[in-house]
């Protein structure tokens, strides 16, 4: 079978052309034949979700080969045919000496003449851009080291490189970290760079492209905001999300661009191409949304379904457990609204204390929720007063309050999983770690961002499918001149999601 799928892969390559040989899996027609798998069917029923990503790629680099191979051999049947002319007149012009010194004229003035034209010939450019593109715009920067951002109205339209997408900013999302950024705290000095573009939770729409591209001009795209290195150990093995390289969109960590502009240029390897029907507002919003979905799947939440997230029986087999999240942010509340899509969730439990973010929580989906702040006990009494006396079998943790995170552990069961998604800013101490850590063999896990680009679909997914809504979240949606009082209104703790519509 090796022996004759090799065969078949051969096939086409000694077809092809001496001057150069293609090296895709691409055969002829619409079949495909992949190296890696072997598997070999029409493109329009390809099963192999793991060469898929590079199919198209391949093909088109197939048909440059070949279009390349077809112009050398065109230009060699000209020289030959050119070359077989000069022999014949010059054998013509031997008695005819006034007629070869004309010709000799002739050829020299329109050699001139081209060599004028290739003179007068414009460069082509690397890029392509579609009509009307502004050579300034407005863009909120932070030009240097200090509270606030600065609203320009002459900021320089960037261009495209070979492979950079320009992108008209259509919506741009506040996340907790900008507004660390905003206020220029330690911890933000430590994670970016003056000058730079905030916004980091982004979508909007391609206006040009580098010639290097894939993408077209009229496609729509969230970012992707963990820029990967793509030639490091964690990237070889496809954790781009925790790159050891990694740089940031909307940081001045590896560019000066956020979303928090008009137009922003972005590496397209980065953009994740949106494929259903959804709003910008919600484009934008898949970035955290991710994050939650993220945390989820860390959880084990989605054990027991398929690529199509359909339940097997494994699924159905499995005892459902009781989810408790804690910190009812707009990530903890996407967490909940995740939570309830996933195969293995039972009930959940949303904690936090402030009593508005409790309501959205309890609108997401939550079955039980209650302020910490007003317990009578500890957080552990209430939690396993709620399960029986057996403790929740995972918590997601997206509050990131040390002395919260060090109750935790008592509150899970035997054989349990936490996942921490919150930061936290000071140090947390276990003060029975045999009894709360060791002997209950529980899993602790941590997130960053993503899993790229396995979550973006998945997300995606659940937007267009109906199956979270996100309406609850968004408290505030101003055009990008009243940007002072979005970040007023996040930085009170009264908004969750506060969204800038560039379209205003």
């Amino acid at each position: 079978m090796a022996e004759e799928l090799k065969s078949n892969d051969d096939a086409p390559v000694a077809t092809a052309t001496a001057v150069e040989t293609p090296t895709s899996n691409y055969v002829s027609g619409t079949t495909w034949n992949c190296k890696n798998c072997g598997m070999n069917n029409p493109i329009s029923n390809w099963k192999c979700l793991a060469c898929f990503s590079s199919m198209k790629r391949s093909m088109q680099k197939d048909k440059n080969v070949r279009q390349r191979n077809r112009a050398k051999r065109q230009q060699k049947r000209e020289e030959l045919k050119y070359a077989k002319k000069t022999t014949t007149t010059g054998k013509d012009d031997e008695s005819k000496p006034d007629a070869t010194a004309a010709a000799e004229e002739t050829n020299a003035a329109a050699e001139a003449a081209k060599t004028a034209t290739e003179t007068e010939t414009p460069v082509a450019l690397p890029y392509k851009l579609s009509g009307e593109i502004p050579k300034a715009m407005k863009a909120l920067v932070k030009e240097k080291a200090g509270k606030g951002f600065v609203l320009k109205t002459d900021e320089p339209v960037p261009v495209p490189q070979e492979d950079e997408l320009l992108i008209r900013s259509f919506s741009v999302s506040i996340c907790g970290s900008d507004s660390i950024l905003y206020d220029w705290s330690k911890d933000a000095q430590s994670i970016a760079k003056v000058p730079f573009i905030p916004g980091h939770e982004a979508a909007g729409l391609i206006v040009g492209v580098g010639k290097n591209c894939r993408f077209r001009i009229g496609e729509r795209v969230a970012i992707e905001n963990h820029f990967y290195c793509g030639e490091c150990y964690q990237c070889s093995i496809n954790r781009k999300d925790i790159c050891a390289n990694l740089t940031q969109f909307g940081h001045g960590n590896g560019t000066r661009y956020g979303g928090c502009c008009e137009y922003y240029v972005v590496k397209e390897k980065y953009a994740y191409r949106l494929k259903a029907d959804i709003s910008w507002r919600d484009a934008a919003l898949l970035e955290p949304l991710g994050v939650a979905h993220n945390a989820c799947e860390q959880a084990d939440l989605n054990y027991g379904r398929d690529r199509d997230g359909k339940t097997t029986g494994a699924a159905q087999a499995a005892k459902k457990e009781t989810v408790l999240i804690v910190g009812c942010g707009s990530i903890g509340c996407m967490a909940v609204a995740v939570a309830k899509t996933m195969a293995l969730t039972g009930t959940v439990i949303a904690c936090d204390v402030v009593d508005d973010k409790l309501e959205v929580a309890k609108t997401m989906g939550a079955d039980v929720v209650f302020n910490a702040s007003k317990l009578k006990g500890s957080l552990q009494e209430k939690i396993l007063a709620l399960t029986e006396n057996v403790g929740v079998g995972k918590i997601i943790e997206c509050s990131g309050h040390s002395p919260t995170i060090e109750q935790l552990f008592g509150c899970l069961r035997k054989g349990g999983a936490i996942v921490l998604v919150g930061l936290p800013k000071s140090a947390i101490t276990l003060k029975n770690p045999m009894q709360d850590l060791v002997f209950r063999s529980i899993q602790i896990r941590t997130i960053h961002g993503r899993r790229i680009f396995r979550t973006w679909n998945k997300t995606e997914k659940l937007l267009a499918d109906k199956k979270i809504n996100l309406d609850p979240l968004v408290s505030h949606v101003l055009p990008l001149s009243e940007f002072e009082t979005g970040y007023k209104a996040v930085a009170s703790g009264k908004a969750l999601k506060v969204v800038f519509d560039l379209t205003k």
